[in-house]
């Protein structure tokens, strides 16, 4: 990510800012992007890569980034999003949700985590109601636009994307917030809540991509902090540039083409004997594997006329046969499987009429 700037704001323009225009204030060049000797990962932490440099840095107030030692491209299981992180972070893949994936990305010596999310659902809501849901006096206090192709909002607010350092002052303490957004709630200079997510206009639809601090009960989320002087102190912390940079360096890919790819597959079958559902299916070179908690099944995965199919067998002679089509990020279709009973006796077959394999 190169030239990424961000430019703080005072309380005396939170309230412009909020209407849609800004004043930028105390600015200054970014520094370089990471050196080409960078090294690539994909679904997995990155290693350190030789004379890499970090990613552009927020630049407030004259502020200086940290110095690392090298900063990596991480790329997600899907494709679909890369970011740059110190080569001493990593992104570990969490349990689906409310989404297609979930990384957390930790730091060896950091309070805060930063969550990434591509395809949710459910997100949205009514927004601000009087005497149910206030709003409060907000302020933006960093930015920083970022260049993602998106789908235009105008419900919140639409403003262009960016990493945004926001907080709102409720009656008893503040609320701030860091993540990729493109609405705020209103454009009177108040708000209720932060919306962290971003309507793409790519295979990754909605996402999200913020960061999380540990509350007193256990559970991460926006920072609770008892004064605005505190949240504004924090951007002057080597953890805040740190996760803003890692933010601002987010960049969405096209879905990747063919098959290649690791899958989780649901299928619709009910016959008691041999689930896929829930089964990992791997594919690379037309080499496919499909991996149980029992046995892990290996044969070919082969393209005819845009029509994909894979062919693969294990223990007990069980073979699964599926075919369909792949369109960004899901291979879909029908198939069947079989085998031979533990006995050795007696065989068995069964039909899916349907299946759906999403990429990991």
């Amino acid at each position: 990510m190169v030239g990424v700037t961000f430019a703080r704001l005072g309380t005396a323009t939170a309230a412009i800012v909020a209407a849609g225009t800004m004043f930028l204030t105390g600015c200054t060049a970014a520094t370089g992007g990471p050196a080409a000797a960078t090294k690539t990962s994909t679904g997995t932490a990155p290693t350190a890569g030789p004379d890499a440099s970090a990613p552009g840095s927020p630049a407030t107030a004259g502020a200086t980034a940290p110095e690392e030692a090298a900063w990596n491209t991480f790329t997600t299981s899907d494709g679909l999003a890369t970011w740059q992180m110190p080569a001493t972070w990593t992104a570990t893949l969490q349990p689906a949700g409310a989404a297609q994936l979930n990384y957390y990305l930790t730091g060896p010596d950091t309070k805060v985590r930063l969550y990434f999310a591509d395809n949710i659902e459910g997100v949205g809501g009514p927004g601000c109601i009087p005497g149910y849901k206030p709003a409060y006096p907000y302020q933006l206090l960093d930015h920083a636009d970022v260049a993602l192709p998106v789908t235009e909002r105008t419900n919140p607010v639409g403003v262009s994307a960016r990493v945004a350092y926001e907080a709102i002052q409720f009656p008893d303490h503040v609320f701030a917030g860091l993540g990729i957004t493109q609405g705020l709630q209103n454009s009177d200079g108040t708000a209720c809540e932060f919306g962290h997510f971003v309507l793409t206009a790519t295979q990754a639809n909605i996402i999200e991509f913020a960061a999380q601090y540990p509350a007193t009960d256990g559970s991460w989320g926006d920072r609770s902090l008892a004064t605005m002087e505190e949240a504004q102190a924090y951007m002057d912390t080597d953890e805040y540039k740190t996760a803003a940079r890692i933010l601002a360096s987010l960049h969405l890919n096209d879905a990747p083409t063919g098959l290649d790819g690791v899958y989780t597959i649901l299928e619709n079958a009910e016959c008691g004997i041999f689930d896929l559902s829930g089964q990992v299916l791997t594919v690379s070179a037309g080499t496919a594997t499909i991996t149980t908690p029992g046995q892990t099944l290996t044969g070919t995965a082969v393209e005819n006329g845009g029509i994909w199919d894979v062919d693969v067998s294990g223990l007990q002679s069980t073979v699964v046969h599926l075919t369909g089509t792949v369109s960004g990020t899901k291979y879909r279709g029908s198939g069947n499987y079989a085998g031979i009973h533990v006995g050795g006796e007696n065989g068995w077959t069964c039909d899916v009429p349907s299946f759906t394999a999403t990429l990991r």
